[in-house]
């Protein structure tokens, strides 16, 4: 449409120049009369596909998208009763929660993107019935691309996985594998490889490939797929053969990737050209077309024994046998743009206050809580303009709470907070109690055996910041997580070494599970079926089956795990390993760690990009945050802070960071 715009303007333009004096003569009249006609046929052209593109913008709202018709989107919802948050016009989580809920209430399909039927089902009318009435058809119902998270997705994925591009867990999240699966079915079809899923795309996957512009099958088979190296697995033997002697490059320093190469010998990444059979020449065609075809893009490797791993950041030189001997190849091949500079975080705002904020979070819709702990009694809360918008005293009156062996009024000491997926409320954890019977609190040194004081979790509504619910768990709660389906809430009890397992519908708690010496952070996949637990006093990680509360394990991942986060795919764990000063990358498919990076003395909360992209990790004894590169696990910047910062959140919509410093601030930063 841009294009037909700036036609359109151009001719009319070009019409309307007014010629030299005098020189005004029959066949310019003619010319210029025709230029006035060929610029209204545009016109009309260019207002009609403009139409048709309105009409097509309208089919399907999804997330990312912004505008006036997200507003009526979110308006519209709101008034249903099923969006509680801001009218904003942009298409985020909450705003895609709500549609879902909205969706399953009607018997659609849940997929949280605003389609002709979800629209029509919801706004209703004369032109809501001839929609409802039209058979929708797959192709029509909107971009599938990178960052989405839906059951179209996952369609998409499992086509893709039969016809044997793609090999990742089909999650329904939109990634770099199913993007570059994607571009690859796109080549080898003779579609314009943008990775984008548009309606031919969508179609000649669903018709497997065999639609009028598919190449030679013999190209598309499993075989020469360039995701036929995913699992993949051999010895060093074979590799050995295929790989060139290196060149000399000049040394690095010793670093983060010291653990897989001498720092005194060159840093090494594969020739594309020399990796031959042992890759089942899947592997060769994949990284020589990502290094010969997009020179830009950057490659990272994994390995999935975790010592070795090779990145490069731009078209590769030679590999030497010794990078790949006794490895076994995972099939991980994670690109980003090299040569793209890296937005650099910069401080913009620091709020003081009487606050002592343990952590940070954002409610994913522009409030974010700060709890003090016992210093202040207190949670703050703030908006997006940095403003103090309520200042929440802990101070319950536990027998109205149904707890009538607690009479009188008590205080908690919040420490740490997770909001329901539809933003509506907060979920705080209270280090311990203070009051009438009350007098055995916990602390940071403490077991099971010594008997300390249960404490309580409180139910925050974001709408009127008042405390409507009281649940009792462990002793000395501290992080706390609600699952993606809203079922349950999550608790660690530091003290009681296991975790709480809270029922949201029957507001109480219903499980115990033993876990171990001082769990801490915890993380929920998208399924809402696999809880991950940071175990502290060990160097494991819990894996929790919430079907039957069974627990597995993710072995010696390092020191003192303490915070977690979980990658968009659902491939990668993310672990801040307290006691020797990095972070870990764990691959979920093998439970091994494949890259360290070193962050700074004791890191302990960490946050994601909204893609992934990067981790941001605060470093409680350096007074620092780093950024990190998750595909290479690289240090991009560190930035100085306040004094002992330990919670952190990352706000999507305005590209900031928010650190806590329990010393008495928040710093807000650009990501």
């Amino acid at each position: 449409m841009e294009s037909l715009s700036y036609l359109y303007y151009s001719l009319l333009f070009e019409a309307d120049t007014d010629p030299p004096h005098g020189a005004i003569s029959l066949p310019n009249f003619l010319r210029s009369a025709q230029l006035r006609l060929a610029s209204m046929a545009w016109l009309v052209l260019a207002i009609g596909l403009f139409t048709l593109s309105l009409q097509n913008i309208a089919l399907a709202l999804q997330t990312g998208d912004r505008g006036p018709q997200v507003e009526t989107l979110q308006t519209t919802l709101k008034t249903k009763g099923y969006f509680n948050g801001p009218i904003t016009g942009y298409y985020g989580p909450i705003t895609a929660e709500a549609v879902q809920q909205f969706q399953r209430v009607n018997q659609l399909d849940a997929d949280g993107i605003a389609g002709p039927v979800t629209q029509a089902s919801l706004y209703g009318g004369e032109a809501a019935k001839n929609t409802v009435n039209t058979p929708l058809n797959p192709a029509s119902a909107g971009l599938l691309k990178y960052g989405q998270n839906n059951s179209q997705v996952r369609q998409v994925q499992e086509q893709l996985q039969q016809l044997g591009y793609f090999k990742g867990p089909t999650s329904g999240y939109y990634g770099t594998l199913t993007e570059t699966a994607v571009k690859a079915f796109q080549q080898a079809h003779g579609l314009t490889a943008d990775g984008v899923v548009g309606p031919e795309t969508r179609r000649q996957i669903a018709a497997g490939g065999q639609g009028q512009n598919a190449t030679d099958a013999s190209a598309t088979t499993p075989e020469n797929s360039p995701f036929q190296m995913e699992g993949f697995t051999t010895g060093g033997s074979g590799l050995d053969a295929a790989l060139a002697p290196a060149p000399t490059v000049k040394p690095q320093p010793p670093g983060p990737d010291a653990d897989w190469e001498a720092a005194t010998q060159p840093r090494r990444t594969p020739n594309p050209a020399a990796i031959a059979t042992p890759f089942a020449r899947a592997s060769q065609r994949f990284i020589a077309q990502m290094a010969q075809e997009q020179p830009n893009i950057g490659l990272a490797v994994s390995f999935s024994n975790g010592s070795q791993r090779f990145t490069a950041d731009t078209a590769p030189p030679r590999a030497t046998p010794a990078t790949f001997r006794e490895t076994s190849f995972t099939g991980e091949v994670q690109t980003f743009n090299a040569m793209a500079p890296t937005r650099k975080m910069e401080h913009r705002k620091t709020i003081y206050g009487d606050i002592a904020p343990k952590s940070i979070v954002h409610s994913g819709d522009g409030l974010f809580f700060a709890q003090n702990m016992m210093y202040n009694h207190s949670i703050t809360v703030y908006d997006r303009s940095y403003n103090l918008v309520k200042t929440i005293a802990d101070t319950v009156d536990l027998e109205k709470f149904g707890y009538p062996q607690y009479g009188g009024i008590h205080r908690g000491s919040p420490v740490e907070a997770s909001f329901s997926h539809s933003g509506q409320y907060a979920w705080v954890s209270n280090y311990k109690m203070y009051g009438a019977g009350f007098n055995h609190p916990g602390g940071d040194q403490c077991t099971p055996t010594q008997g300390t004081d249960s404490s309580f979790l409180y139910r925050i509504n974001t709408q009127n910041f008042a405390i409507e619910q009281v649940i009792r768990v462990g002793s000395v709660p501290k992080f706390v997580a609600t699952t993606p389906d809203d079922r349950y809430v999550l608790v660690t009890n530091w003290c009681t070494d296991d975790l709480s397992v809270v029922d949201v519908r029957q507001g109480r708690e219903i499980r115990r599970v033993k876990l171990g010496r001082y769990p801490r952070g915890i993380v929920v996949d998208a399924q809402s079926e696999t809880a991950y637990v940071a175990v502290m006093g060990s160097q494991h990680i819990a894996k929790v089956n919430l079907a039957d509360f069974q627990v597995g394990w993710i072995r010696d991942v390092g020191r003192s795990p303490r915070h977690l986060n979980l990658d968009p795919s659902g491939r990668y764990l993310y672990s801040s390993l307290n006691g020797e000063s990095q972070v870990a990358k764990i691959d979920l498919a093998s439970g091994n760690v494949v890259a360290k990076a070193r962050t700074g003395n004791a890191p302990r909360s960490m946050i994601l990009s909204q893609t992934g992209e990067f981790l941001y990790v605060v470093n409680y004894h350096s007074n620092t945050m780093t950024k990190v590169r998750t595909a290479t696990m690289d240090v991009v910047q560190t930035v100085n802070v306040n004094d002992k910062p330990i919670g952190i959140t990352y706000d999507a919509e305005r590209g900031e960071v928010w650190v806590s410093c329990y010393s008495g601030s928040i710093m807000v930063f650009s990501a």
